[in-house]
């Protein structure tokens, strides 16, 4: 069964999605400019290697981006959701016992949750968990403010913050070594 895919759009977003195996992208559009500067920048990368490439002007990918009017830099990409692997599954195949944790409740901008997705990579947290409903994982703007960092941590949508942490308390009471240590952000 194929996935539905989305698109995402800008330059550290795609770049960090082409470079991520476990990314399946349908496929790239791009200005000449934008493929000019790819290139000069990464030589020593065949980025687009096994991708469907289509070439389109800033306006055709004006269009494409809709009205949300997201600086897309010459740039888009179609692609898959990534696997995902619910926080139950991640603690039990951690060999981690020391997680450092983010429950994002009732945080909803986009922009917002890519910012912390960002910083949260840049600070080498573990994971980041969300309320499924309040998680925008198709929006355009949420990888963008992310640049790229959606490729490189954990995300767990869960329907209950509380379970969530409920679960990870007696986790920590089952075994002594496990330790988490959870930041809750719940107004951005």
């Amino acid at each position: 069964m194929k996935k539905t895919t989305f698109l995402i759009v800008g330059k550290h977003a795609v770049l960090e999605a082409l470079k991520n195996p476990s990314r399946k992208i349908e496929r790239v559009f791009l200005t000449e400019d934008a493929q000019k500067k790819l290139n000069k920048e990464n030589q020593s990368l065949n980025l687009f290697k096994k991708i469907n490439v289509f070439y389109k002007s800033r306006r055709e990918l004006d269009n494409l981006c809709g009205r949300d009017e997201t600086a897309h830099q010459g740039l888009v990409a179609e692609v898959e959701q990534l696997e995902e692997i619910t926080l139950k599954e991640f603690v039990k195949e951690s060999k981690e016992n020391n997680l450092n944790l983010i429950a994002l409740e009732e945080v909803t901008d986009p922009r917002n949750i890519g910012s912390i997705i960002r910083s949260a990579v840049a600070f080498d947290i573990d994971g980041i968990i969300v309320k499924e409903r309040s998680y925008p994982s198709k929006s355009k703007l949420l990888y963008k403010s992310a640049s790229g960092g959606t490729e490189h941590i954990k995300i767990f949508q869960v329907s209950n913050i509380n379970t969530a942490l409920k679960f990870l308390k007696t986790k920590t009471l089952e075994n002594s070594d496990f330790r988490f240590r959870i930041e809750i952000n719940n107004n951005i």
